[in-house]
């Protein structure tokens, strides 16, 4: 339970978990409501959702380095955390992109689509965003060290995997339930942010319990490389 929503008692993962809950919350109540807005909150909507990405990266960082606070936030330097979005990207596009394009090809429903995505996000993405930080270029999807740690430290992995799949489930199972009214979208978006945080979370803390078996440098921050 700690690990899932352990890092909400820190106030600036508070404020920025409603301040970007805000931002993307309104854009998506506005677009379903009047879509005449859709292209004006499309910029809103990148910017919130870069943001998103952004802060849950941050939230990796602090936890694997076991800060007690999470300071180094993307919107106090954005541009020093470009590099880690590109991780992010390129391991999300590596990780859905072959379930994306099979469920478009073959003309799958909104809600079929949505849960490929979110079940390839789910199995591949924690292993090659790892593997690219163990490796430190966003080119090799794999590393042989994470493998093996992936039979090192099943327990970890496993803790993991099952905590992200109740998570993933859990809001899959909104989607596919709630009503598409424009609140009940927004009350989906601002439930988004939450799993994208505490995913992140989890991520950090999978990172921290696998430290002994994988050394992952590029997680270290300057003042732990410096001691």
């Amino acid at each position: 339970f700690k690990s899932v929503f352990g890092i909400f008692v820190d106030p600036g993962v508070i404020i920025h978990f409603f301040g970007l809950s805000i931002l993307l919350g309104i854009s998506a109540f506005l677009t379903v409501a009047m879509p005449v807005f859709a292209i004006g909150m499309l910029p809103l909507g990148m910017l919130g959702i870069t943001l998103t990405v952004a802060c849950g990266f941050a939230i990796l960082f602090g936890v694997a380095n076991e800060h007690d606070r999470i300071e180094d936030w993307p919107t106090m330097d954005p541009t020093g955390w470009f590099e880690s979005l590109w991780l992010v990207i390129a391991a999300t596009a590596i990780a859905v992109g072959p379930a994306f394009v099979i469920a478009t090809v073959f003309g799958a429903p909104p809600v079929i689509k949505l849960g490929l995505v979110m079940f390839s996000v789910y199995a591949a993405f924690p292993i090659i965003l790892l593997s690219m930080l163990d490796m430190q270029s966003v080119t090799s999807p794999f590393s042989a060290d994470v493998s093996k740690s992936i039979t090192r430290c099943q327990e970890e992995w496993g803790a993991f995997y099952f905590s992200a799949g109740l998570l993933f489930a859990g809001l899959f199972g909104y989607f596919v339930l709630c009503s598409y009214s424009p609140l009940s979208i927004a009350i989906g978006v601002v439930l988004s942010v939450g799993v994208v945080f505490m995913y992140f979370a989890m991520l950090g803390r999978l990172a921290l319990a696998i430290g002994e078996v994988v050394d992952l440098t590029a997680l270290d921050t300057e003042e732990d490389e410096e001691e």
